[in-house]
């Protein structure tokens, strides 16, 4: 009899596979997963082909390991070497047999007959891996129009078919003038950018259109535009200018745009001194048409003398140069003045803006809510401004400048100001005052009522006193330097009252030694100092449902902590039978899990008993967790 370790020397003394294709690159001799013997490459590979096609599911690896007794990288090399036989999962732990896989293939080239195709995409969604979709692609059985580029699947009649759509598109936006805007959304399959541009450039070259065609990529999207519609559009352009559908042209951007057409910025500025229908001013060339229209469309409110009319912001919505604005202004006041204007002879002009009286009473209301609003900033601020005055200057800027000269001259409406200021201020910190409350009830105020009410409801007066410190030390380093920090992350520490009286708190404690009566009773001082009312019983039951409910849902967390597990279930039956929720460290469920002794079951108490033992040991199991789940859940 041979032992293993002879069986292994023969093994090594085997020669190489003399017939690659036949063997699919094994040995002719292949030894046994179990060491005891050998298998031939012809009989394993029999087995294997009969054991795919045999099996209708997903194998996993290490059954097919045992099936064949042989080493699972010979396994491994098997299913790499046979793509139209087997595949791998996508975390190769299973083996996709012989049916799905054709299956596979089949979907696989009808899904390139109308797409380019992610291999990593297709892997997570089938999953199957990449190696073995490589492998497939490899095969000398794989259709040979199909290739890679770049990860992606493609096929050349998919390729050939968007040549020539794309081809018939460009020719059609060529006859007719007509920008086209190529994106995947209207080609079939909605291929990536990158193929798009690919076909497009072997279709340019192809047919010859690069010298015809001006081409951008834009981040979803290849626009491809006729140089042919470039002249035509900038004569529309113009005419929109002389109809006064468009109010102005930026003349530098007007010769970027139509580069293809106008040589120079000289013979854009020529073309524009020549129109007849065109204000030029600087850089700008403004429509006669449009300033008529606008002015005859603007004149009833200028006659009644109740607005102000600011060219620049109403007319070309900020768009010229403040400059261009005031010097448009200024003609349409001049001709006023000389009567060739549809405008008032009143009509006054400051900058670019055109008024014939004050519309005061609307400018004192702009700038009352502007105090207001400013206050209320004031008060939203992380850090609340030292010595706050108000200024007419922080607020004046919010109406027209002519109003602004009218405003200040009343120190009787500046005295008004102030007041709704601070009005305002007062009202804002208020609010946020009542938010940091309600916070600090849910966060702080709820947690801790739970807590002290478990504690008071131990029984062992040592037991008692030891959850007193630890709980004192997690109120002072945790609880409440959590909660302000949340708080203040959430801008709720924003009022001068609520930031003076945090940083006492802050202070009470930062203190190392601190008993919990002394910690409470800082607490109870600050709560107090902020107006912040206790909860009702009601509340407090609540906020312990929710407690409880979190910390059942950590326990079905996988791979939680067998002594945190074992902890968090006494806690939980510990809430269910006492009142409040206790808090504790590891080291006390045993305590904790005595006093549970004459509440639950003597079963569950000895299972209780169990579960502590092998959480000290570190042997819970998975099935373990799912029991003490569940038996919180049950509480």
């Amino acid at each position: 009899m041979f032992s293993e370790q002879d069986i292994q020397e023969i093994f090594e003394e085997i020669p190489p596979m003399t017939d690659e294709k036949k063997t699919r690159m094994l040995p002719e001799l292949v030894l046994t997963y179990s060491g005891g013997g050998f298998v031939t490459a012809e009989h394993l590979l029999h087995s294997f082909d009969a054991l795919v096609t045999k099996e209708k599911n997903r194998m996993s690896f290490m059954t097919v390991v045992h099936e064949l007794d042989v080493d699972k990288d010979v396994i491994f090399r098997l299913v790499q070497t046979s793509p139209q036989s087997a595949l791998l999962s996508e975390d190769q732990s299973m083996i996709i047999t012989t049916e799905e896989s054709r299956s596979m293939l089949n979907d696989l080239y009808e899904l390139l007959k109308r797409q380019v195709l992610s291999k990593s995409t297709y892997s997570k969604e089938h999953d199957v891996s990449q190696a073995s979709i490589d492998a497939l692609i490899l095969s000398p059985d794989f259709d040979e129009s199909i290739y890679e580029a770049g990860g992606y699947l493609i096929s050349r009649n998919y390729e050939e078919s968007l040549s020539k759509v794309l081809k018939e598109k460009i020719e059609i936006a060529m006859k007719e003038l007509k920008l086209l805007n190529i994106s995947s959304s209207w080609l079939t399959g909605e291929p990536p950018l990158w193929f798009i541009r690919r076909i497009f450039n072997s279709v340019i070259d192809a047919q010859g259109w690069s010298s015809e065609i001006i081409f951008k990529e834009e981040a979803e999207s290849i626009q491809c535009t006729p140089k042919g519609s470039i002249v035509e559009e900038s004569k529309k352009t113009i005419s929109e200018l002389e109809a006064g559908t468009l109010p102005y042209i930026d003349k530098r951007v007007f010769a970027d745009r139509f580069d293809a057409v106008y040589t120079s910025s000289g013979e854009v500025d020529e073309l524009f001194a020549a129109l007849p229908f065109v204000h030029t001013t600087g850089p700008f060339a403004i429509s006669k048409t449009y300033l008529s229209s606008r002015v005859t469309q603007d004149l009833p409110s200028l006659e009644k003398g109740d607005g102000y009319l600011d060219i620049g912001s109403e007319w070309f919505r900020g768009e010229l140069s403040q400059t261009t604005a005031e010097d448009v202004a200024k003609a349409l006041a001049e001709q006023a003045i000389r009567g060739t204007s549809p405008l008032p002879a009143n009509i006054h002009q400051v900058g670019s803006i055109l008024f014939a009286s004050s519309s005061y009473d609307r400018d004192v209301e702009t700038l009352l809510n502007s105090a207001k609003q400013l206050a209320t900033d004031h008060a939203s601020k992380e850090t609340p401004v030292k010595d706050l005055k108000f200024q007419l200057a922080d607020v004046i800027h919010t109406i027209p400048p002519v109003a602004q000269k009218v405003v200040a001259k009343d120190g009787a409406f500046e005295k008004s100001l102030v007041e709704r200021f601070w009005s305002a201020f007062s009202e804002a910190e208020s609010q946020k005052e009542s938010e940091f409350a309600a916070f600090w009830i849910k966060r702080v105020v709820s947690r801790q009522r739970n807590y002290c009410e478990a504690l008071d409801a131990i029984e062992d007066a040592k037991f008692r006193d030891q959850l007193a410190d630890l709980l004192s030390t997690y109120i002072r380093k945790e609880l409440i330097p959590d909660s302000l920090t949340k708080a203040r992350t959430q801008g709720l520490v924003r009022s001068s009252k609520t930031v003076k009286n945090v940083q006492r708190l802050e202070t009470s404690l930062s203190s190392d030694k601190k008993d919990l009566a002394s910690i409470l009773s800082s607490i109870d001082k600050f709560e107090k100092k902020q107006e912040i009312h206790g909860t009702e019983p009601a509340s407090t039951e609540e906020a312990k449902k929710v407690l409880v409910g979190d910390m059942v849902r950590r326990m079905q967390k996988p791979k939680t902590d067998g002594p945190l597990l074992f902890l968090t279930l006494v806690v939980v039956l510990t809430a269910k039978h006492y009142p409040g929720v206790v808090y504790a460290t590891g080291k006390f469920a045993p305590k904790l899990l005595k006093q549970l002794k004459s509440k639950v079951s003597g079963e569950d108490y000895e299972q209780l008993e169990r579960w502590k033992e092998m959480a000290k040991s570190g042997t819970l199991g998975a099935d373990d967790q799912k029991l003490m789940s569940h038996m919180a859940e049950q509480a």
